[in-house]
Formats: structure tokens, sequence, C-alpha cells
């Protein structure tokens, strides 16, 4: 009897899961068949995004590369791709929904693993943006603004936030080609929880990069001066008060949501929608296969 394991994501998780399976699990198991279940694709190298959403950096063939090339090698009888999005979730009956163009076809599974990750807010191409065609769309549209826009703020002064705006620095704002504003709600940019130690260094760098830095402050709104084409943004700093600044460009670079809106209520955790989990990463009440893989390999030995 054949056994399915069904894969939902083809990120940095789901991806070597699936190889792993067909390269060591399959063998030991002649009767396992794989279905990798991807909205995009493409495999996007968004580690790299803070660098290439800036025109002209990398081409697309280096952060953005073909699933089937990469699954070529297997037989169609131990592995299928289906390009479509997971859209329903029956742990009673052992079958997800993904969407495939018009129809909405049914898997039925033995195992599956949700590796679905999740999304940058506001549509930002730091991650994938749904299909490949419409990460590729939004990636354009944000290289096309940072072209045209000679002052840029960066609202967020997490990892995204501070690699991006030194991207930019490096590229216009040492040479004084554009301002650039970063925000954070710390006094220093980082995390409270790296040292110290590093975080002035990092907010020295980017200084010396012409990046300014603008700390204990919330980008709360931005609105569209329509005489002018450019964006009023209002921070609130941590003591109440506002101010205002105006950029041609505002670039969120804050907060992520997790893919599960396709798993039942019932499995997700709290009001931002994480999967529910044991300490060895199954879903909790469903003893007969489910895994939510955060990593890769390891963790199939």
């Amino acid at each position: 009897m054949t056994r399915t394991v069904v894969v939902l994501g083809a990120g940095p998780a789901g991806l070597p899961v699936a190889h792993c399976l067909l390269r060591r699990t399959a063998k030991q198991h002649p009767d396992l068949r794989i279905i990798l279940v991807s909205p995009h694709d493409a495999f996007y190298w968004k580690f790299a995004s803070v660098r290439f959403v800036l025109p002209g950096q990398m081409g697309e063939d280096k952060y953005m590369f073909p699933l089937a090339d990469y699954f070529a090698s297997y037989s169609s009888k131990t592995f299928e791709l289906v390009i479509g999005a997971a859209e329903t979730l029956d742990p009673e009956r052992n079958a997800v929904g993904v969407r495939v163009g018009e129809e909405l076809r049914e898997i039925e599974y033995h195992t599956l693993v949700v590796a679905t990750g999740s999304r940058a807010r506001d549509g930002m191409p730091w991650k994938e943006v749904g299909t490949t065609a419409q990460t590729r769309a939004a990636l354009i549209k944000l290289q096309t603004a940072i072209r045209d826009a000679r002052s840029i703020v960066v609202a967020g002064a997490g990892v995204t936030g501070v690699e991006f705006a030194g991207e930019l620095g490096s590229a216009y704002a040492k040479a004084g080609l554009k301002d650039v504003t970063l925000v954070g709600t710390e006094a220093l940019p980082l995390e409270t929880r790296t040292k110290d130690d590093v975080r002035k260094v990092t907010k020295h760098e980017l200084e010396k990069l012409g990046v300014k830095y603008i700390g204990g402050a919330k980008v709360t709104t931005g609105a569209k001066d329509d005489k002018k084409g450019k964006t009023v943004v209002t921070l609130t700093r941590s003591d109440g008060s506002t101010e205002t600044l105006t950029a041609d460009l505002v670039v969120p670079t804050f907060g992520v949501v997790p893919n599960t809106a396709f798993a039942p209520e019932v499995m997700r955790d709290g009001p931002l929608g994480y999967m529910k989990q044991d300490a060895n990463l199954r879903a909790p009440g469903y003893e007969n296969g489910e895994r939510i893989f955060k990593s890769s390999c390891p963790l199939l030995s």
C-alpha cells in the first residue's frame, strides 16, 4: 500500500524535508510517495532580499530558482510537485484542499508536514508574496519606488530594517544620492536581546553610511500628500509625543504573519495563528502523523 507524505511549503524548511524523504527515507520504504505543495514555482532566496530589492543589484537568476529543476531526477511514481496554495485542512479525514488554478484539489495523506512559513506584512517582498508572479510584481514595484525616491524612511529597526537601511546607505546615502532614515522603537537599533555593544556599533556603522537613526519612536500613521506626491509620516515617541516626517517612500520592515489560514482554528495557537505543536513538533491531539517542521533534514533522523 502506498503511503503518502504531503509537504506543505517549499521554502527553507519544506524543500530540504522533501529532498531528504526522497533521497533517504524512500530508499528504505519503496511504498512511500512524496507530494510537495507550493503556491510558487520557484525557490525564493529571501535571505538576500534586503539587497536585491535595490534596483540593479542582482539578477533574478541569483535569487529565484525553478523548483521543477531540483526534482527532475525523481520518478513520478515517488514524487509530485503541486503548484497551488493550501486552503483547507481536515485532520479527521487526513485530507488537505489545495487551490490549483480554478480547481480545489483534495489530497489525502498518511503524514502531513506543515512548512508554510510566514509572510511579511504589507505585502513586502522580504518573503514570498503569494505566487512567484505576485512576488516578482511586488519586487519590481519596490525597486521602482526606491529608484524614484529621493528620501526614504525605513520603519522598523530589527535585523531586516538594519540590513536594508545599510544597503540603502551603501548604495545611495553615503554618496549623497538619497536621504535615508531608520526609525526604531528602542534607543539603539536591533532587538534588546542583542548586546548593547553590538547595537552601538551597528548605529555607528549606519551613520557612517549616511543613515540617520531615530530611536524611541514608532511609525503610527502615514498619509500621501497629493499636492507634493510625498508621504507624511507621524512618529509617536515612547512618552506619547508626536512628530512628523516627510518622505518620498516609507518602507515597513517589521512583523510577519504565519501562513496558516488553511488550518482549523483548533490547530492554531492564539491571535497570531501559529500552529500548535509539542516538544516533538507534532500537532497535539493528532498522533496519526501531522508534524510541523521548523528546520531541515536532522528532524527526520
